[in-house]
Order: structure tokens, then sequence, then C-alpha cells
């Protein structure tokens, strides 16, 4: 049977409270009462010993005004049982023992006795009569058990309200404390079976410093870790399907582009026309396109960065050649801002261009029709910056912060690698890829440090999936 840990915190203290608080008001009222009795006992021996010692004679009219100070009624029986003096008109007197005690200080409440057809507590005190004669007498006081028992109820109910206020405000507490401590934990199962759902959400951290915000705290972590380890697992499914569609195609596509290759050659050799320049274009991008599927084809990581004396600008005009025709057929205006002067860096070319392939392929989509593209080359003291802008709207405020994650893109059939591989490359040099938007503009800037850096090397793309993909994203396309 199920016991919900509220009521497993409820009811064992509810009852705990409530057996301290009933003990509690119980012995309270014990003692209220008995100092009730002691209370009205000193009273009536108080009124005994004034008698005793009084030397007027115990009348009618006397004991009746003793009554109304007292509230008891008093009774003198003579020696032979009779009546003697009352308070009151006495009718019937029965129960009484008839022998008292001498002393006072020892007289209790006895009995209860039928009194004039109530009952009643009694005291019997033995005295000499006052009525001119030296028989003894008895004087009986009697006290209502009606009037005792209101005293004892007005001294009790004071400590039987404040138990019971105590005992609700227990209970109450109780059931506070215990919802406060089984509320959150309900929670927490809860966010526990999203979690196993797979749904990897973030919960509130309460503001009490206890354990149960170090617990939620804890399960948060976990959650964002899940959530790193399902985006993982994504990406490499995601390679896995890339690695498949691919494997099928590399061979087909190197022996295609080869064959194309080969056509192309002897067109140029037997063209007579004065448009040989397209024909040199169409050869370099299906030379450069044959060497991408060369690497696809070398499993394992890529090799290290070979660098060889580079002239930057040369390499950004030579791109910028390549990709001229496609910036036409998708009507893009290039334009390329170099120095005159050559600017030679220590660099890998062939990684250097795949770079800035890629950036211009992602400019010429963002700009689109009509758009407007400028490659610039900035020499600067300590770098050299290639800086590739387009009129395009720019990247929105939530994708800004991902440009560079791999296979994240706005584009409708894009794979999302382009960025992550021209940042890598530039990493690689010692450099860096910085995304800028100002005035219209928006701006990658390829900033290449100067200094040679020995001993570095590309970073490891994870396998030949990945590399297909990136390929595929920065490979040079001929319009249609």
């Amino acid at each position: 049977m199920r016991w919900p840990l509220r009521n497993q915190i409820l009811v064992p203290f509810s009852l705990l409270i409530m057996a301290a608080v009933l003990g509690l008001t119980a012995l309270s009222a014990y003692f209220a009462a008995a100092r009730v009795e002691r209370a009205i006992e000193a009273q009536l021996r108080s009124v005994a010993k004034t008698l005793l010692d009084s030397n007027f004679p115990l009348t009618d009219t006397v004991l009746r005004q003793m009554h109304g100070l007292s509230g008891a009624d008093y009774v003198v029986v003579g020696a032979t049982g009779q009546v003697v003096a009352a308070s009151k008109p006495v009718e019937t007197i029965a129960g009484f023992d008839q022998k008292g005690d001498s002393e006072w200080s020892r007289l209790e409440l006895r009995g209860p006795a039928n009194f004039n057809g109530s009952q009643a507590f009694f005291m019997a005190l033995q005295m000499q009569s006052r009525l001119g004669n030296q028989q003894p007498a008895t004087l009986y006081i009697l006290y209502p058990v009606d009037t005792y028992r209101s005293a004892q109820w007005a001294a009790v109910y004071p400590s039987l309200i404040f138990g019971a206020i105590i005992l609700t405000v227990a209970i109450v507490l109780s059931y506070w404390i215990a919802r406060r401590i089984s509320r959150p934990l309900a929670d927490l199962c809860q966010h526990v079976e999203r979690l196993a759902s797979a749904e990897f959400v973030q919960m509130p951290v309460p503001v009490r410093n206890d354990e149960l915000r170090d617990l939620i705290r804890s399960m948060n972590i976990l959650a964002s870790e899940l959530t790193v380890m399902r985006d993982t697992i994504q990406k490499r499914e995601r390679l896995a399907l890339l690695g498949q569609l691919s494997a099928g195609m590399i061979h087909s596509l190197r022996n295609e582009i080869t064959g194309a290759k080969i056509a192309v050659q002897l067109h140029q050799r037997d063209c007579r026309d004065d448009d040989p320049e397209s024909l040199q274009v169409a050869l370099r991008q299906l030379q450069l396109s044959e060497e991408n599927l060369k690497r696809l084809l070398s499993a394992g990581p890529s090799p290290p960065i070979e660098r060889t004396a580079t002239d930057v600008v040369a390499l950004v005009e030579d791109v910028a050649a390549l990709l001229r025709p496609t910036c036409r057929h998708r009507q893009v205006t290039l334009r390329v801002n170099a120095t005159p002067e050559p600017c030679w860096l220590p660099l890998d070319g062939g990684q250097l261009r795949q770079a800035i392939i890629a950036l211009l392929f992602n400019a010429i989509d963002a700009a689109g029709a009509k758009g407007e593209i400028e490659l610039v080359v900035e020499p600067q003291p300590d770098q050299v910056c290639i800086d590739v802008r387009d009129s395009g709207p720019g990247a929105s405020v939530q994708a800004e912060e991902r440009l560079f994650d791999p296979f994240f893109t706005t584009k409708p059939e894009g794979v999302g690698l382009g960025l992550t591989s021209a940042r890598q490359i530039a990493l690689a040099h010692g450099g860096s890829l910085e995304y800028r938007r100002q005035n219209d503009w928006t701006s990658f800037q390829l900033l290449l440090p100067r200094d040679r850096i020995d001993g570095v090397e590309t970073p490891a793309i994870e396998n030949t999936c990945e590399l297909a993909a990136v390929m595929h994203e920065v490979a040079p396309r001929v319009p249609e």
C-alpha cells in the first residue's frame, strides 16, 4: 500500500504533538481543579475558624449572613440531633456524618450529602452551643455540588481552550511543513520523469538554501549534461547518415569529374575560339573538386598544415576568378579590393583557399540576386585581414550566437559546416574568424598573424563523413 511521504511526516508528528498537548492539557486541568478545591476548603475553614472563635450566638440570622459571604449553607445540630440553627429552613437532611472534628484546621469537604433535595459537600466542626447552654453542638458547613463543579470547570476551561488551540495550530503547522517538503519532492519526481522522456528542461531553483535546493541544482546540471550528450548523439547520427549517403557517391563522382576534366582539356586543345579564360576556370574548378574528392578517399584525420610562402593577394584574386562565373549566374556583383603589392605569409595555401571559398559561397547565398560582395585584403602591422563583406540582411540575433556551430544552418539545403570549417582553418593558422554587422554590411573577417607559428596542425575533423560534408559545402560549383 502506498504511503505518501507527506503522511509519513504528518501522521507521526501530529500524533506526537497531540499526545503531548493532550497530556499537558489534562495535567494542567487536574492541577487547576485541585487548586479550586483547596481554595474552597481554605475559604470554608477560614469561615469555620471565625465562627469558632467568635463570642456571638449562632442564630439563623448570623448563619444567613455567613451564607451571603461564602455561598455555603450552615446548619447547627444539637447533641440529640435536632437542628438548632440554619442559614435556610431545613426540609431534608441525610447522609451527614454526625461526628465532627474539633480542630478547624483539619476540616475537609466530604460527601456529597442530600440537603433540601440537592447534593452538597459538607464539613463537620465540633463546638459548644451558642444558644445559652453549654451543650455540645455540631456545625455543618454545606457547599453545593453544582457551585463546586462550576468553580472547577471555570478553572479548567482556560486550560482546555488553550490546549485545543495549541493542538489545532500544531496539526495545521505539521500539515504545512509536510506539504512544504512534499510539494518540491513531487515537482522533482515530475522533473525526473520529464528527463526520462528526453525533455531536458531546467527546474526553477528554490530560494531556500537547503538540501532540496542542492538536489534541484544537481538535477539541472544533469539536464544540461544530457542536453549536450543528446546534441552530440544527434550530430554523430547525422555524420553516420552523411557517411552512408556519400560512401557510394565518392568513387563515381571522382570518375565523372576526371572524365569531364579530360573532355575539357581535349576541347581546349582543339578549340579555336578567342575565349580560353572560361575553359581555364572550368579546368581549375574541376581540378579543385578532384583534389577534394581525393581527400575524401583518405580516411582518418586531416594531415598537418604544410606551410609554404603564399601570396595572400594572389590567392584571393585566384579565388575571386574561380567564383566570378557563379556570381554572374546569381546576379551578384563581386569586387576585390587588395593592395597591388604581394603579401607573403607562411600558410597552407590549399586550406586557406577552402576557407575563403566557403566564406564567398556563404556571402553569395546571403547577398541574393542583385546583391554585392566585396573581398578586401588589408595588411596590418601584426596581422593580415581578409574581409568578406556582403550586402545581405545578416544573421538574426538567435542565429548569430550559433553561426560557427557544426550543422547549424538557415539554408533549406545547407549542411552547416562551411563556416565551421573556415573557422577551424583560421584557428589552425593561429588566427581567428570574426562576424560583424555594421553599416548595412555583413562582414566575416579572417585574421592571419604575420609571425610564423611552428608546430600548429589543422584540428582533426572527427571522421570521413564530416570531411565529406565540409568538402560538399565548400567545393566550387559551376553555374548551370
